[in-house]
């Protein structure tokens, strides 16, 4: 079963009805298919609750159910009494949207960890399952402190909805020309995100991802940010990602699916910064440290080109007075210096590898329908054009020595150019 075109058809469909929402439209669509679970900071009136409103619909038979958290919510507005129908309750609903869930009790709060990580509520001492696919908490500001810890590994993406930036988008939103229906007409099922949670379980992590994976976990934790093996582990993070190559109609991840975690790794404004940061240089790589790269290759090489005395530069050209003393010594200094050249082109040759990498990457996120877009990609044009002039300047040199040794590193041909030339040879 095949999903890309499906899901891309949805997404296409939402964007129409929630404007400049690109990014959260892909990440709730993902947490759903993920059967995780997602909060959101905003300022009030950006529509937190409404975009929830609108994508939880295309799953066509997967009840929505929503309250407004506050620290008078009582535990039966949540699950009722016996004489409650459970219809009124989160008891029965795959879909809930707790907003200014952070302001509900700390009994509630805890109550909410058990749901979110084990789908029961605990009612009379038993636990009751509940069929909770995904939960969706909102707030009009960041919660901090201690009891939000717990949430960190049991909430997979933290997301900020900002206000409506464009000057059109203003505009026709104002004037109401945007798609304001509530219903779908492409819509998935529970037994689709059934499906997506089977092919997810065979997706493949081949060793380099799987490298790339634990790289950004250990870097992410040398910034004192929290990335724990159980949310980095199989069940979490790992599944989501499976998920996102599910619905991209792969087997296997690929680097673009890990630029996903900009998304899962923050709980505060400043978390947010670091591991966005850390997620584009450990994929791409970091632009300071390239444009370093390239001018550690342009002071080497201009160091080596340096002691490449006029003696030599004769000796190439064919404009000594030949004898073996002078012949062997600026030969094994032209050695010497094809050596050295070579290990700078290799040098260059390792940042432009780095490039075509990165080029490859890119164009997974491209073709990835959950990645929005890459932003801060490090290879600038600018830093393209030093590259390729540093390579072109080492690539001309190295060429010269390469083919000067290739046809007269025999002392006799040597002899002979010069004599071409008509240079007198000295006995």
């Amino acid at each position: 079963m095949l999903f890309k075109e499906r899901v891309l058809q949805a997404i296409g469909e939402l964007e129409t009805k929630l404007i400049e929402r690109e990014e959260l439209i892909r990440l709730t669509l993902l947490c759903i298919f993920a059967k995780h679970h997602m909060f959101l900071i905003g300022k009030p009136g950006v529509g937190k609750t409404y975009a929830i409103q609108i994508i939880s619909k295309i799953i066509s038979d997967g009840s929505y159910w929503e309250i407004l958290m506050t620290k008078e919510t009582q535990e039966k507005q949540l699950v009722g009494t016996e004489d409650t129908p459970r219809e009124q309750t989160l008891l029965v609903h795959p879909f809930i949207f707790f907003d200014e869930m952070f302001k509900a009790t700390d009994e509630l709060l805890v109550a909410l960890l058990a749901l979110l990580n084990e789908r029961r509520w605990t009612i009379g001492g038993k636990g009751v399952p509940v069929p909770l696919n995904s939960l969706f908490s909102a707030s009009n500001e960041l919660p901090f402190g201690e009891k939000i810890e717990p949430f960190s590994d049991r909430i997979l993406v933290w997301y900020e909805v900002q206000r409506i930036k464009s000057r059109e988008n203003k505009e026709n939103y104002v004037r109401a020309k945007f798609n304001r229906s509530k219903e779908s007409t492409v819509s998935f099922t529970m037994a689709d995100i059934d499906k997506v949670q089977e092919l997810a379980s065979k997706v493949e992590i081949n060793d380099e991802v799987l490298d790339y994976y634990l790289r950004l976990q250990s870097e992410i934790l040398t910034y004192g940010i929290k990335a724990s093996d159980r949310k980095f582990g199989p069940d979490f993070i790992v599944k989501s990602l499976k998920v996102a190559a599910v619905l991209n109609d792969r087997d296997a991840l690929n680097l673009s699916d890990l630029l996903l975690l900009r998304h899962m790794s923050w709980t505060t404004y400043d978390e947010r910064t670091k591991v966005a940061e850390v997620v584009n240089n450990i994929i791409f790589g970091n632009e300071n440290n390239i444009s370093g790269s390239i001018i550690k290759a342009k002071t080497a090489f201009k160091e080596l080109f340096a002691q490449y005395d006029a003696r030599c530069f004769n000796f190439v050209n064919f404009r000594i007075d030949y004898n073996t003393n002078i012949f062997n010594e600026c030969l094994n200094y032209c050695q010497e210096f094809q050596q050295n050249a070579s290990e700078v082109h290799q040098y260059i040759m390792d940042i432009f590898a780095h490039y075509e990498h990165s080029k490859e990457v890119l164009q997974q996120a491209n073709d990835n329908i959950l990645i929005c877009e890459v932003r801060n990609f490090p290879f600038t044009e600018t830093i393209i054009a030093a590259m390729e002039d540093i390579r072109y300047e080492v690539e001309i040199e190295l060429k010269k020595i390469n083919d000067f040794l290739r046809l007269y590193s025999d002392s006799y041909q040597y002899q002979q150019n010069l004599y071409a030339q008509k240079i007198t040879p000295k006995e």
